[in-house]
């Protein structure tokens, strides 16, 4: 295994980050073009070898470290008794039809026929998605960290950048016993519910404005048996005066009004919207975070933001004004500052 990829699944720093390099080979590389003028795309695709060849060919000439499989993604189908070919373009034999699915497993067929309740269902699914509903909505649930959570239209749907957030205090706080966590705007509760879970001796209080998205968060709580560790109150920020804390946490939304109006409509759509917009600047309900946690949280306790981008300068001043001493800032995959751990020093 390369070397630095090895490091990096193991969690260890590295100086260049990740990469992911999309391309389309066969527009602009010239070891492709090349094997491509001897054999078909199927072959290229079907032959284990040669899909090696395809694959690796990027990481000989651009000395990249790792690369992925090279195959189509239409190939899957073919299971499905769609029979595939390329003239030049992808053209399937057959169709899947509403009265019935072939599966083929191996060398085995089952057939396996729908009735008018499924079909009915399967074809109100399909409207939905049509309409750009997001798939998580209509699943019901999405993965986070190392869990299952159910998920709604009541909450914002958990993203893999609010994760750095679960990775950097269970990396700070990995010695800490008994910490008291707060979590401001608590949603599906994913952050909170995935940090009690890491830790056992950990124990949290949960606040949210919208009685919808606590109800979500209670189930939650409840799948993952962590709601005895948990206290869920119905409350802004404004208003929430209760405890001391170690740690307090907060996804805010933080889309300012311009970008807020831009959103693909899939978000802004569907996602409430409460839990993405920022007012203006984007900034306005993380200053609100950053002066409640001043008086809630213990002296040298922890505040940990997700922040949008370009917001860095001016959440790092308001910080600063409020008597926090910035520890760290973190970066996606993006390399967009995403995350910023602060410590309260006065």
């Amino acid at each position: 295994m390369n070397e630095r990829f090895e490091k990096l699944l193991k969690g260890i720093p590295q100086s260049t980050p990740p990469i992911w390099f999309m391309r389309q080979a066969g527009r602009y590389h010239s070891h492709y073009q090349d094997l491509r003028k001897r054999h078909s795309f199927e072959e290229l695709c079907k032959t284990p070898e040669l899909a090696a060849e395809v694959a690796c060919g990027p990481m000989t000439d651009f000395d990249y470290d790792i690369a992925i499989l090279f195959s189509d993604i239409l190939f899957p189908l073919e299971l499905l008794g769609l029979k595939l070919s390329y003239k030049p373009g992808p053209t399937f034999e057959n169709y899947l039809t509403e009265q019935h699915i072939k599966l083929k497993i191996g060398d085995n067929e089952v057939e396996e026929k729908l009735n008018f309740r499924e079909i009915k269902n399967y074809n109100r699914l399909i409207k939905r998605r049509k309409k750009k509903e997001p798939l998580c909505y209509i699943t019901g649930k999405k993965f986070f960290w190392k869990y299952e959570f159910k998920i709604n239209k009541d909450v914002l749907i958990p993203r893999f950048d609010t994760e750095i957030l679960v990775q950097e205090i269970i990396k700070i706080c990995k010695f800490s016993n008994n910490l008291n966590i707060l979590d401001i705007g608590l949603g599906s509760g994913c952050i909170l519910i995935s940090l009690l879970k890491e830790h056992n001796n950990w124990h949290g209080t949960g606040i949210d404005i919208s009685r919808s998205a606590l109800k979500i968060a209670k189930t939650n709580a409840k799948i993952q048996q962590v709601q005895n560790r948990i206290k869920f109150i119905n409350s802004d920020i404004d208003n929430f005066f209760t405890g001391k804390y170690d740690l307090i946490v907060s996804n805010p939304p933080y889309i300012n009004n311009i970008d807020y109006n831009n959103l693909d409509v899939g978000i802004k759509s569907y996602e409430p919207k409460m839990a993405l917009s920022g007012g203006i600047d984007g900034i306005r309900i993380i200053e609100k975070v950053i002066k409640k946690s001043r008086f809630i949280l213990k002296h040298t306790g922890l505040l940990v933001l997700e922040i949008g981008f370009g917001q860095h300068y001016k959440v790092s001043k308001t910080l600063k004004e409020n008597g926090f001493f910035i520890l760290n800032t973190i970066k996606d995959l993006q390399n967009i500052r995403r995350c910023i751990i602060a410590k309260k020093i006065k």
